[in-house]
């Protein structure tokens, strides 16, 4: 490795590590709740009591088709529910038509940010997190829509739909991944979609694993991030930008099974796309924040988790 290739990963690692100011010295790796096909179909009949509530009629009606990673709920009017065997993860669509019940007017952040967290205190979520936890807000997200007429002018866009995006919080500490919940509403207010993504913890502490520092995850981060250019002219450094590094518990995705949550690290980035309309490229890479690594353990959880402990 050349001078300058050192250089260039100093440079990103020290840019990243800049992005976590402070970690805890030491964290719980928490046992997550067993998951199959019943506990999911149990979390979804709970969960359609409360969308019933919601929308002001019953919706813990409907057929049910068990796949083999799902068990879906269809309902009358196009709605429809669903429950991922592997993490519990529950969604719920409420059958609106994309550029039906529109919003009237580009309404500001701040009213969307009310409505959008006035509607998520109706789900009962805290019902769906442990002890010392909380879903908290996040983010909020504008789905627009726009046209030309047949002389190629602009129409103002419209507002089709608000999502307010929270995060599943234990203690201080985020649970990374997708966001924990998301609730999208149309115009009047309905609930369009709502994604209820929180893994079930448990009460029982697996481990408690010294955190590496933010420079030491960088680094890590970095060798992952340079196999993506192996056998390339040049490194991952010199052509990638950062645009996120965050420190919390790693869950997985909705279809991935999961043991326990385990301090990790995630790096976003962004590479190409250097010149108008050109192509860019995002990554995302996660990492093991512990001392001991349970990350693979987050990711595939295809094993009992005393077999992957002795392994390990």
């Amino acid at each position: 490795m050349s001078t300058n290739d050192r250089t260039s990963n100093d440079k990103m690692i020290e840019r990243l590590a800049a992005l976590v100011p402070e970690v805890p010295e030491h964290l719980r790796v928490i046992a997550l709740a067993p998951v199959g096909v019943e506990a999911a179909e149990e979390r979804l009949e709970r969960f359609m009591v409360t969308m019933g509530e919601c929308c002001e009629q019953r919706l813990d009606r409907g057929d049910r088709v068990r796949r083999r990673d799902r068990t879906l709920l269809r309902l009358t009017n196009g709605r429809r529910a669903v429950a991922y065997h592997a993490s519990g993860a529950l969604e719920f669509h409420g059958g609106i038509e994309p550029m039906a019940d529109l919003f009237e007017e580009m309404s500001d952040t701040r009213h969307l940010t009310s409505l959008v967290k006035k509607a998520a205190g109706r789900l009962d979520a805290q019902y769906w997190v442990g002890r010392d936890e909380r879903l908290v807000f996040e983010r909020l997200w504008r789905i627009k829509a726009a046209a030309a007429d047949a002389r190629a002018k602009m129409v103002s866009p419209v507002l089709c739909r608000a999502i307010g995006a929270f995060r599943h919080m234990i203690g201080d500490v985020p649970v990374l991944g997708a966001a924990s919940m998301a609730v999208q509403l149309s115009g009047s207010g309905a609930f369009d979609v709502v994604r209820m993504y929180p893994r079930a913890t448990t009460n029982e502490t697996i481990d408690e694993v010294e955190v590496l520092s933010p420079m030491e995850a960088a680094a890590r981060v970095m060798q992952h991030a340079d196999r993506l250019m192996a056998g390339g002219a040049e490194r991952f450094a010199d052509v990638a930008e950062p645009t996120g590094f965050e420190f919390g518990y790693y869950s997985a995705s909705k279809r991935q099974a999961q043991r326990v949550l385990a301090p990790a690290y995630t790096a976003t980035f962004r590479s190409g796309g250097k010149g108008e309309g050109d192509e860019s490229l995002n990554h995302f890479i996660v990492v093991g924040a512990g001392s001991r690594d349970y990350l693979e353990l987050c990711q595939t959880g295809r094993q009992p988790f005393g077999a992957q402990r002795r392994a390990s």
